[in-house]
């Protein structure tokens, strides 16, 4: 009996350790998409007082993409302390002379390191009238952008992230749908060529819902082999055209655990005409 209890006390020790060794690196953050409505305040009549709070209540979170921040990125990122921030891209002479008043309104946000980011404009928009619906997508170079982002478990191990986000065509005419449509497409070629078989998160503003263009959103999911975050929670979000999408990879495992839409008041004003959306996913490095 003496000489099994020291025995018995090996094992437990070493099956103790064993476990510990089995533990799979990984962790946890939370992603923002939001529609900042950024534009010039002689067309946006919204206060421009609203930027400061926003971007103090976007610290928050661990990455975070805007769209139509346009006009006012500074006083947006005033406030805010991210380690990593995008720089606003900045219209050549010739997009000026195309009319483009504004940017594409793309910027990120994040904790975690990331590459440089690469946009990559629409090659047509609807026209320059804003009557009848069409909107006024031509006065601003939209598009998308991409950067990875690298994510490092408690052990040292680095796995990369591609990060995509996107503004698409507003307008909901005829052609304003046929424009939307050959831009999922582009973005699923460029996707392609980007990240390969990488784990992915797409978000940003789409300009059509699962329930107002369930084909496009259908098309977007195949074309891209991703998954609806808030549909994968069994969030009913049927009409939103803020969308966060993800995919998984042979080396990291993306797995949703909360979905929610934000709402961002300041003094009983609305900071926006969008409201954020935020998923909350674990992460895994796979063996």
């Amino acid at each position: 009996m003496k000489t099994l209890i020291p025995l018995l006390a090996a094992w437990l020790i070493m099956t103790s350790l064993s476990g510990q060794t089995e533990v799979i690196p990984g962790g946890q953050f939370s992603v923002v998409t939001y529609n900042v409505a950024g534009l010039p305040s002689w067309i946006n009549d919204l206060d421009t007082d609203r930027f400061d709070p926003m971007g103090e209540k976007l610290n928050a979170f661990d990455i975070v993409l805007v769209q139509e921040d346009f006009w006012y990125h500074d006083l947006l990122t005033a406030n805010m302390d991210f380690p990593y921030m995008s720089p606003p891209k900045i219209n050549t002479w010739g997009e000026w002379l195309w009319l483009y008043l504004v940017n594409d309104g793309l910027n990120r946000f994040s904790r975690f390191p990331m590459s440089e980011v690469k946009r990559h404009p629409w090659d047509s928009c609807h026209d320059y009238n804003v009557s009848g619906g069409n909107g006024s997508d031509c006065f601003a170079r939209k598009g998308f952008s991409f950067a990875s982002h690298t994510l490092t478990a408690e052990n040292g191990e680095e796995v990369r992230l591609d990060i995509y986000n996107l503004h698409m065509e507003s307008s909901h005419t005829d052609e304003g749908n046929l424009i939307r449509a050959a831009q999922v497409e582009i973005l699923a070629e460029e996707m392609q060529k980007l990240s390969g078989d990488n784990a992915v998160i797409l978000v940003g503003d789409f300009n059509f819902s699962k329930g107002r263009m369930p084909g496009l959103y259908q098309k977007l999911i195949e074309a891209t082999e991703l998954t609806d975050a808030f549909t994968a929670l069994r969030k009913t979000d049927k009409w939103t055209v803020d969308r966060i999408f993800f995919r998984s990879s042979k080396q990291l495992k993306l797995t949703p655990v909360k979905a929610q839409t934000l709402r961002f008041n300041e003094n009983g004003m609305t900071l926006s005409d969008h409201s954020p959306k935020m998923v909350q996913f674990n992460w895994r490095l796979e063996e």
